[in-house]
């Protein structure tokens, strides 16, 4: 193999580890604090919002962060009709909410307000004149991402059920028992 062909496949083979290392779960959970039951998006990309197909949860939950990783979690109310017609990822529930230090996990919780919530990277960077004061800038993330829908329910005991195939109709039903 050419050195350049070499060189070109290892920069491919990184970008494919980057790309799959930023994945993180966002999970939504009936009763506050993140505790018990839970609808997840797993390996969810920066930007895809996670839509929890109408239900509405106590709090949510960005889970596997990689270690180092900025993120900027963003959490909706959807549309104001109840989400019946248009996106459960519209309409912010809060400003988003940028942890001070890095976590392997970060757990919003407000009542039952949220049916969808995306995380962005972010880089802190300097701005204005006082040098401590500190801005986040988003470095990967699509603020105008499609929302996919949760695909994984786990039950308190660990249990797991793949939700992919579930139609629209039984999802939004189960997904209605849970709140």
């Amino acid at each position: 193999m050419q050195p350049t062909n070499k060189i070109t496949l290892m920069l491919l083979l990184a970008a494919a580890c980057a790309t799959t290392a930023t994945a993180i779960d966002i999970h939504g959970y009936a009763r506050k604090q993140c505790a018990g039951a839970y609808l997840s998006c797993r390996d969810a990309r920066p930007g895809e919002c996670c839509s929890f197909g109408g239900a509405r949860f106590a709090s949510m939950k960005w889970d596997l962060i990689p270690a180092g990783s900025r993120i900027e979690c963003h959490v909706f109310k959807g549309s104001s009709d109840g989400g019946s017609s248009g996106s459960h990822c519209t309409n912010p529930a809060r400003k988003p909410l940028v942890p001070k230090k890095t976590r392997k996990t970060v757990c919003v919780s407000a009542g039952r307000p949220y049916r969808g919530g995306k995380y962005e990277l972010v880089k802190r960077a300097k701005r204005g004149e006082d040098e401590n004061e500190e801005a986040n800038e988003v470095v990967e993330g699509d603020r105008d991402a499609k929302c996919v829908r949760a695909d994984t329910l786990t039950l308190e005991d660990g249990t797991t059920f793949d939700l992919r195939h579930l139609d629209e109709t039984s999802f939004e039903k189960l997904a209605t028992l849970l709140q």
